[in-house]
């Protein structure tokens, strides 16, 4: 259905849908739509020399938006894995310090010297 709604546009309502999807592809709430109806117009329309130069340079503007917002995305998921990271070894360090001799052997000394000044 979505295909014989995008199928047969003229350039006028192409370049509109191709500036629509430039400005909303990058907003989660629309983006699994929006990148299955970019992905429809590239397959169905031939962005060559044969197209109008108004859409050319609209699809070529969509697709450096696409790359970056994946750029972006590949960024975000290195950075969560970082933050990741670091939790995991800072919970871990926590759990070291809190089941460590050291710790109960500090905990022993408090409680002899709380016994001794009582004395």
């Amino acid at each position: 259905m979505l295909k014989q709604a995008l199928a047969g546009r003229d350039d006028l309502s192409l370049l509109k849908i191709l500036r629509y999807l430039q400005k909303h592809i990058a907003h989660t709430t629309y983006m699994p739509v929006l990148i299955e109806v970019a992905h429809l117009i590239s397959h169905l329309y031939d962005f060559s020399s044969t197209s109008s130069d108004k859409n050319n340079k609209a699809m070529e503007k969509l697709k450096r938006t696409i790359h970056d917002e994946l750029q972006f995305q590949l960024e975000l998921m290195k950075t969560k894995g970082a933050i990741e990271i670091i939790l995991a070894a800072a919970s871990v360090s926590t759990l070291v310090e809190t089941n460590s001799p050291i710790t109960n052997n500090n905990n022993n000394n408090n409680n002899n010297n709380t016994v001794i000044s009582s004395l």
